[in-house]
């Protein structure tokens, strides 16, 4: 369902460091620093390279746009000035297991979409949303460099405009046009940094059986046959059967 043109107002007004902040303190009480960009290389970069001096707080970076935006495996994130969340999130340290970290941010995200409404909200295995087990709805990128994190997230909230579309583009989706609501990226910048700082926290707290009952929740794979190119180059075939205690898919 199309959305007025004042909430999609909301959407492309330029970020604000300031709402942005209140909507994050709103849901997390870790100490957090924040920063607004324009457009930027790529979020994750720029905090990375932070990452040489120390820091004892978490650093959230939100931008416009990304020039030089990346998923897993050096994929490229399309990243248009359009209103969309591209946000960073520095840690202080390294966690305990990155690839937990992987897991339980992406459930986070998950879980917040799924509080505000969107429909039909899973994970596929390690870290990428999807709405109705078919369309790419969001994706995170988790690195490291000198001991600390980064979890960066790119969350559709419009379709991409004509001018970025690719072959790919029939597999992904905004939230635009998988719900009837309409979102304020201000808040929803706040919300889900907060929320994948507290997926920080909590994967370093939580138990293995917590983890695990987490992931199940969200888990798109689970039961399904599948096909795996392994990193020798060989298939293999079988059914998903959720992930073992390393957080490697089963």
């Amino acid at each position: 369902m199309p959305v007025s043109d004042k909430e999609a107002f909301q959407s492309l007004r330029p970020l604000s460091r300031n709402r942005l902040e209140a909507a994050l303190r709103e849901r997390t009480d870790a100490a957090v620093a924040v920063e607004t960009l324009g457009a930027v290389d790529s979020t994750n970069e720029h905090l990375l390279r932070k990452a040489r001096q120390p820091e004892k707080r978490f650093v959230v970076c939100c931008a416009e746009s990304q020039k030089r935006g990346r998923g897993r495996q050096g994929r490229r994130w399309l990243s248009p000035a359009n209103g969309n969340v591209y946000l960073s999130v520095l840690a202080p340290r390294m966690p305990q297991s990155m690839a937990w970290l992987s897991l339980m941010s992406a459930v986070a995200v998950a879980r917040q979409l799924d509080r505000l409404g969107a429909p039909k909200i899973s994970v596929k295995w390690p870290n990428d949303v999807f709405y109705d087990g078919r369309l790419k709805l969001a994706g995170l990128l988790i690195e490291s460099r000198r001991q600390r994190c980064v979890i960066g997230l790119g969350l559709n909230i419009h379709s991409p405009a004509p001018a970025f579309a690719s072959p790919l583009a029939a597999r992904w989706t905004a939230l635009d046009e998988i719900t009837d609501r309409s979102y304020d990226r201000q808040v929803l910048s706040g919300q889900l940094s907060a929320a994948l700082i507290n997926a920080f926290r909590q994967t370093e707290q939580s138990s293995l059986a917590q983890r695990m009952a987490s992931w199940r929740e969200y888990d798109m794979l689970r039961g399904r046959s599948l096909s795996v190119v392994t990193s020798t180059g060989a298939t293999e075939r079988g059914v998903a059967a959720g992930v073992d205690a390393q957080a490697r898919l089963r």
